[in-house]
């Protein structure tokens, strides 16, 4: 019974979605993340946003998953309007995605995480919005660009 809770609190693949137009981007953008991820405990990803609907936000903070984040998520059409960016208490491995700093509206980044490595991508430094950085519990080095 929680796991589906945790289901409806999250709204499949803890995105919140809108029917809108669309194309099939963020159905592919979806599936192709969902390839990247190794560990799914909670099997939230046993499933996608059907009925045509756009990924407008991303919350996958607390479902332990391991993986790599690919690009693909950028490809997210309705993702120039996300403010905050939650990825924590997961174990995503590699660096911190450079594709995070094309949200011209991103305020908040929580990567409180304990697996990226890397440096921080300059392209962070491009977004005059963003406000919160958070990166505690990492493997990153080099300078803050």
């Amino acid at each position: 019974m929680e796991k589906i809770g945790y289901l409806i609190a999250v709204a499949v693949l803890s995105v919140n979605c809108f029917a809108l137009y669309s194309s099939n981007t963020d159905e592919e953008a979806l599936l192709a993340f969902k390839t990247g991820i190794t560990s799914d405990p909670y099997e939230i990803l046993a499933d996608n946003c059907r009925n045509r609907q756009r990924v407008i936000a991303l919350n996958f903070s607390g479902f332990n998953f391991g993986g790599i984040i690919g690009p693909h998520l950028g490809n997210l059409t309705f993702l120039s309007s996300l403010d905050k960016i939650n990825l924590g208490f997961n174990s995503f491995i590699g660096e911190v995605p450079s594709w995070f700093g094309t949200l011209p509206e991103l305020k908040q980044i929580l990567l409180n995480n304990k697996n990226f490595t890397g440096s921080i991508p300059p392209s962070l430094c491009n977004n005059s919005k963003l406000q919160t950085l958070q990166m505690d519990y990492n493997f990153i080095n080099g300078n803050i660009p």
